[in-house]
C-alpha cells in the first residue's frame, strides 16, 4: 500500500472516533468497472456517509506542488511550459516540481546519476488530479445508481520538509474547485471534511449503498468503520516514513 494512503488511514482512524464522522464507511483501493472507458477505474478511498459519497485521492508527491485556479490560468503563457498541468476544462493547473539535486536515482548498474545543478528543476509528468477525481466521480455515480451531485471529490496532499503544496503561490487549508471538488493537505483533512459534509446534498442510505457494493462484487482492499478502526491492520499502520516500503 502506498505510504500516503497509510498516513490517511491513520487520520481516518482518529476521525471515526468523533461523532461528526462516526457514520463513515471507508473503502480503500476501490476498483470498479467503468463502461465508458471499458476498463477498471481505481479510487484510493471511497467514503460512504449519510451526507454523500466522497471520492478521496491521496497525493504523496516530493518537491513543490503548485496549484493555480482560473485567476492565474495564464501562468507560463508564451513559454515552453504553457501546457503543463492544464486540467480538461482549462481552468485549473496542477503541477509538481522537483529539484534533481535531491534525486537518488540510479543507473541499471547501480551507479548514481550525476546530479544536475541545484538551480535546475524538473517538472513531474503527473496527471492533473482534478481531472482524475472528476472522471472517477461521474463513473462511480453511474455504477452505484446515485445522482452525480451526491458524489464529491477530495484531493489530499501530504506535506513535510520535502513536500510543499501552494495554491496560487500561498499555503492553504481547504480550497474548493467548482461545485464538486475540494483540495486540502493532510493536516487540514478534518476541517475540510467538515466543510464538505456541510456542502453535501445528503439523503444517502448508507446500508443500501454498502449492500450494492457487495452485490456488484466491486473490488476493494480494506473496509474501515468505527467498529473495526482500532483492529488490525488499521492499528498497525506505520507512522515512520522509513517503514513505508516494508
Amino acid at each position: 500500500m502506498p505510504y500516503g494512503e497509510r498516513r490517511l488511514i491513520s487520520e481516518f482512524r482518529d476521525l471515526l472516533k468523533k461523532g461528526e464522522f462516526s457514520d463513515f464507511i471507508i473503502y480503500n483501493d476501490f476498483s470498479f468497472y467503468d463502461t465508458n472507458k471499458k476498463g477498471y477505474s481505481h479510487i484510493d478511498f471511497l467514503i460512504v456517509s449519510s451526507k454523500g459519497l466522497f471520492v478521496v485521492e491521496s497525493k504523496y508527491w516530493n518537491g513543490v506542488t503548485y496549484i493555480y485556479d482560473d485567476k492565474c490560468s495564464s501562468i507560463f503563457q508564451g513559454t515552453q511550459y504553457k501546457g503543463f498541468g492544464v486540467s480538461a476544462e482549462n481552468k485549473t493547473r496542477v503541477f509538481n516540481v522537483k529539484n534533481p539535486a535531491d534525486s537518488t536515482s540510479k543507473k541499471d548498474n547501480g551507479e548514481k546519476y550525476n546530479k544536475p545543478s541545484e538551480e535546475e528543476l524538473l517538472f513531474s509528468e503527473y496527471k492533473n488530479p482534478i481531472d482524475q477525481a472528476c472522471e472517477y466521480r461521474e463513473a462511480l455515480a453511474e455504477v452505484l445508481g446515485v445522482g452525480v451531485k451526491v458524489v464529491k471529490n477530495l484531493i489530499v496532499f501530504s506535506t513535510n520538509d520535502k513536500r510543499e503544496v501552494l495554491y496560487n503561490n500561498v499555503r492553504f487549508n481547504c480550497e474548493r474547485h467548482g461545485e464538486f471538488t475540494y483540495i486540502t493537505t493532510e493536516e487540514n483533512i478534518e476541517s475540510c471534511l467538515s466543510k464538505l459534509r456541510e456542502d453535501a446534498e445528503g439523503g444517502i442510505e448508507v446500508d443500501a449503498i454498502n449492500k450494492k457494493i457487495e452485490k456488484l462484487n466491486i473490488r476493494y482492499k480494506l473496509k474501515m468503520d468505527k467498529k473495526n478502526c482500532d483492529e488490525y491492520p488499521y492499528s498497525s499502520m506505520p507512522f515512520d516514513e522509513n517503514q513505508a516500503n516494508k
